[in-house]
C-alpha cells in the first residue's frame, strides 16, 4: 500500500530534493573557494581596513568639516546680529542718501521703519 518516497508518484518532492542538492552543491563549490588563503587575506582587507577603518575615518571628516561651518555661521549670525542693533537705523542707507543730505530723513522716523 504504501509507495517509497523516490517513486515516480512523487515527482515533485523529486525535483526540490534534486535541486535542493544542487543549491548544496554550490554552496559547498562556494567554501571551498572561498577557504583559499590568498582570497581570504583579499576579504579580510578589504572589510577591515575599508569598512572599518577608512568609512569611520571619511564620516568623521565630514562630521568635523559641518561642526566648523556650522559655528562659523553661527558667529557670524552673532556678529550680523550686534551690528544690526548697532546700525540698524541705518541698514537699508546707500552713496546717494549720503549726497541728499540723509541725517534729515532719519530724524522722524522710529527704531524700526527706514525711510530711504
Amino acid at each position: 500500500l504504501q509507495t517509497p518516497l523516490c517513486s515516480s508518484s512523487y515527482s515533485y518532492l523529486n525535483a526540490s530534493v534534486t535541486a535542493m542538492n544542487d543549491v548544496l552543491d554550490t554552496y559547498a563549490d562556494i567554501n571551498t573557494q572561498i577557504a583559499c588563503p590568498p582570497l581570504e587575506n583579499q576579504i579580510s582587507e578589504v572589510l577591515e581596513t575599508g569598512l572599518c577603518d577608512q568609512v569611520f575615518q571619511g564620516f568623521y571628516a565630514i562630521w568635523l568639516s559641518q561642526y566648523v561651518s556650522n559655528a562659523c555661521l553661527f558667529f557670524v549670525t552673532i556678529v550680523v546680529s550686534v551690528i544690526y542693533q548697532h546700525f540698524g537705523r541705518y541698514w537699508g542707507r546707500n552713496n546717494e542718501d549720503d549726497e541728499e543730505g540723509m541725517s534729515n530723513n532719519f530724524e522722524s522716523t522710529s527704531e524700526d521703519e527706514v525711510v530711504l
